[in-house]
């Protein structure tokens, strides 16, 4: 299972839920080459036993449909534990 505990075990972004309307902009994005890279890049980390975090990378999307959307704002938390 992809999603165990407070960390990411796999890349398995087919996995994780995503509300309907954000399914084709996620789709683009993972077959771009830059989403490949993405997938490749976390999923050598995971396999260095590398910690990565959110267990749930897609958790907004899913909560979240795209029709809601007015802004994105990305960042990161620097001091996650």
């Amino acid at each position: 299972m992809p999603l165990s505990g407070d960390r990411l075990r796999a890349w398995e972004p087919a996995s994780w839920p995503v509300a309907h309307d954000w399914q084709p902009v996620v789709r683009q994005f993972l077959g771009s080459a830059v989403g490949r890279s993405l997938g490749a890049f976390v999923q050598d980390r995971i396999d260095a036993a590398a910690t990565v975090y959110p267990p749930a990378p897609f958790q907004a999307l899913a909560e979240t449909p795209l029709a809601q959307v007015r802004v994105v704002i990305l960042g990161q938390d620097p001091y996650h534990g």
